[in-house]
């Protein structure tokens, strides 16, 4: 990723490179949510709560705050769905 960011940052904003750079950066994201990458060890995600309109008062007071979400790793992302959290 670091190459490709690196590469982004110096190319000028109309760089016939773009199209070819974007397509790279697609398709090494495909392989890694396909499992085709699942030797890359643990990966972290986030996870967040179904939201609902709330305004600061009811912030305060707590009356629409949702449960769920937090900040989960899956120990080996290709293999297997488990994920463990981090934030119990």
């Amino acid at each position: 990723w670091g190459a490709w960011a690196a590469e982004a940052a110096a190319l000028a904003a109309d760089s016939p490179r773009w199209p070819e750079l974007w397509r790279e950066a697609r398709w090494a994201q495909r392989a890694l949510f396909l499992g085709q990458l699942d030797d890359l060890g643990p990966l972290a995600f986030v996870k967040h709560a179904p939201s609902m309109f709330s305004h600061q008062l009811t912030q305060y007071y707590g009356s629409c705050a949702v449960p769920g979400g937090g900040i989960f790793v899956l120990d080996r992302p290709g293999a297997s769905w488990a994920a463990r959290e981090l934030t119990a």
